[in-house]
Formats: structure tokens, C-alpha cells, sequence
């Protein structure tokens, strides 16, 4: 009989029963925060949001033409134009440009996707506050 990974163990001697659980949170902790409590949370470590990080789409553009197989055909391009092979040349910079249009434009579309799924700065939650539901800017939660 095979040895059993660890990776595969069932973990049952770290489950805890959910009664535990909610035995150890008291009403107080169920009211939320107060206004006072807010604006010291705020002050000491900020909004709850991700910095935007900017990069320039020349930036972006020439990074499709970093790593290991765009760093090869340029080797090809220049070892082609030293020997005078200028047909292989054009072509070889064809696929390069090919190759960097085609990956700037998908990286264009993953990055329009992420901003349309994940930063949406105006959406509004519901949490509970001084025992009240009241509608709170998530960047504030």
C-alpha cells in the first residue's frame, strides 16, 4: 500500500465545530463600529482601495518585445542583416512586430476586462453600523 501524501490529508484533527465558534463572539462584537472608532481606522491606515497603477501604452507596447523568444528572433534579425540576408531580415522583424501588435492588443483587453470586473469604486454596501444597516461606500468599509 502506497504512502499517503500530505498534501491529500483530510485534516480532521483541525476542524472545529461551528458552536465553538459563535460561542466566542459576544453582542458587542455584532454592532459594528462606532463613527469614532471609523475615522481613527481611517486615519491610521487609510481607505480600503488599491493604489491605480499607471503604465504608458509605449511602455506596455515595448515590453512584448522583452523575454526569451522575442530576445532570439531579434538575435536572428541582426545575425540575417550581418550576413546580407535581407529577405530573412524582413521577414524574421515581420514576426516580431506580428508577434508585439498582437500581444499588446491582449494585453489591452485583459487589462479594460480587470477594470470593468474588479474597480468599481462607486458600488455600495449594506454593514451593519451602531446596530443599523446603512449604506456605506465600500472604499470607507
Amino acid at each position: 500500500m502506497a504512502a499517503k501524501s500530505p498534501l491529500h490529508n483530510n485534516h480532521t484533527d483541525l476542524e472545529v465545530p461551528a458552536a465553538n465558534l459563535t460561542s466566542k463572539v459576544t453582542p458587542e462584537d455584532r454592532q459594528g463600529l462606532t463613527s469614532v472608532q471609523v475615522e481613527q481606522l481611517i486615519t491610521k491606515w487609510g481607505y480600503n482601495e488599491l493604489p491605480e497603477i499607471q503604465i504608458s501604452l509605449l511602455y506596455m507596447f515595448f515590453l512584448q518585445f522583452t523575454g526569451t523568444m522575442p530576445y532570439m528572433l531579434e538575435l536572428a534579425a541582426v545575425v540575417a542583416l550581418a550576413v546580407n540576408h535581407y529577405i530573412d531580415f524582413g521577414i524574421i522583424v515581420a514576426m516580431l512586430l506580428a508577434n508585439g501588435f498582437l500581444g499588446f492588443h491582449e494585453q489591452l483587453k485583459a487589462a479594460e476586462s480587470l477594470v470593468s470586473a474588479f474597480l468599481h469604486e462607486d458600488d455600495i454596501l449594506s454593514t451593519p453600523c451602531h446596530c443599523n444597516d446603512i449604506d456605506v461606500n465600500n472604499q470607507q468599509l
